[in-house]
């Protein structure tokens, strides 16, 4: 594929930063913390496994207890009506990040043959989209087909999956802003925060608005686009790109630090819970 047969300005961040690369690597940013995860569970588990008891529940049962009681509904900060609205803001960050995680594992499912074909826009990242194309797509693609192929994978608003990130996105944002806020505010908050508290928050926080700001200069670098306005749409759009590059360098921080962070409890926190309800162990007898 010739670079003269490819169109001179898109204005879609997949042209320019190929999908098939941040697939690639963001493949590597999962599995490699989803390793240390594991390795630190199990560790976590041969520690406690002699203060055990002998005692066991239904596992499935205690699966879905502790699923619902102690990550979807959060139950015990829930009830304690002077963290309440702490309960809602760490509600708002938990289903943001889960929307957007979700949407984009399904993008990476769902998108998969867009992906590759956009891969082919760049003839040096050819062979590693021949290798994520498991034969779905043919090895001859017309530039004007993968250029299409960019456009789909960075979808319109009225995508349902736009609408799903958007929504994940302002729920991530809005409920980061209210912590930054509320350690402003609140004292007991702000005499107990530390440093390193502030990390995964202020991570959290570039994510999105990187996000939404790449987001906002792209749509309006193909309104002008498609008003035949070029130099209007590069003016917004390259600024955006390079926003862009960094909500992707952001993302990846985020998912390589994940056992290093706050956001470990999610994992270990959870296993801890399960693991004690599984073997039947009440409240009170735990040692803290």
């Amino acid at each position: 594929m010739s670079s003269a047969s490819l169109p001179s300005f898109m204005p879609y961040y997949s042209y320019y930063v190929n999908p098939v690369l941040i697939l690639l690597l963001g493949m590597i940013c999962s599995i490699i913390p989803a390793i240390i995860l594991i390795i630190c569970l199990y560790r976590m588990y041969q520690f406690v496994k002699p203060s055990l008891g002998d005692r066991r529940q239904n596992l499935i049962k205690a699966f879905f207890y502790t699923l619902i009681e102690e990550f979807i509904i959060h139950r015990n900060l829930s009830k304690c009506k002077p963290e309440w609205g702490r309960w809602i803001l760490h509600q708002m960050v938990l289903w943001g990040m889960v929307i957007l995680t979700g949407c984009t594992m399904y993008d990476a499912i769902a998108a998969h043959e867009d992906i590759v074909m956009c891969g082919f826009v760049n003839p040096y990242l050819k062979p590693i989209a021949l290798a994520f194309s498991l034969g779905m797509v043919p090895t001859h693609i017309p530039a004007a087909a993968a250029a299409a192929a960019c456009a789909r994978v960075m979808h319109a608003l009225s995508d349902p999956v736009k609408i799903l990130y958007d929504i994940g996105g302002v729920l991530l944002v809005a409920g980061c802003i209210g912590l930054i806020v509320r350690r402003f505010t609140n004292k007991t908050a702000h005499d107990c925060v530390i440093a390193y508290d502030w990390y995964l928050l202020i991570l959290l926080t570039l994510v999105g608005v990187t996000g939404f700001v790449a987001e906002i200069l792209r749509m309006i670098a193909v309104g002008y686009w498609q008003a035949h306005l070029i130099t209007l749409a590069e003016y917004f759009f390259y600024p955006g790109l390079v926003i862009y590059c960094i909500h992707l360098i952001s993302v990846a921080i985020l998912f390589l630090s994940i056992p290093f962070t706050k956001t470990a409890h999610v994992a270990y926190r959870f296993v801890a819970l399960l693991w004690v309800r599984y073997r039947g162990i009440r409240t009170s007898e735990l040692v803290i």
